[in-house]
Order: structure tokens, then C-alpha cells, then sequence
């Protein structure tokens, strides 16, 4: 899957929204995630598509990715607060 393959999935709803609360491993020097745990699984993010703030004060925390499995993620980090 590649950048446009990914956003047209997004703009005609051909994905399966899955919201579950995972533990994403963080680069901070690299500023991205790097692996995310779900179902005991450990998931390697391969490609990053797309940057997003989830609050406009915010730093950037949300990711467009494509897992090691293919699979398209947004994992983002939770800071608190």
C-alpha cells in the first residue's frame, strides 16, 4: 500500500476503525513510533504516510502508518493532561 492507496481507503471508508488502546514504542529522537503491541503482537511501523496534531496547541502525535504486516495504523502517542 502506498500514500494514495492509503488516503483513498480513508475518503471512500474502506477500512475497519478499530480503536483500542495499545503501547506504542516511541523514538523521541526520531520524533515517530517505531513498534505497537496489539493482541500480544509486536508491530513494526515500516512507513510513515501522514503527520497529525489530534489538538491544534499540540505537539504532532498521530501517525499515518503501514505496519510490517501491510496494515494501515494511526497510532498516536498520549502525553496526558
Amino acid at each position: 500500500m502506498n500514500v494514495a492507496e492509503a488516503l483513498r481507503s480513508i475518503r471512500y471508508d474502506l477500512l475497519e476503525y478499530i480503536q483500542k488502546k495499545v503501547n506504542v514504542d516511541f523514538d523521541n529522537a526520531l520524533q515517530m513510533p517505531v513498534h505497537f503491541t496489539y493482541k500480544r503482537k509486536r508491530h513494526a511501523i515500516r512507513e510513515i504516510f501522514a503527520r497529525f496534531r489530534t489538538q491544534s496547541a499540540r505537539h504532532i502525535n498521530g501517525y499515518l502508518a503501514r505496519a510490517d504486516d501491510n496494515e494501515l495504523t494511526w497510532p498516536f502517542r498520549h502525553n496526558g493532561g
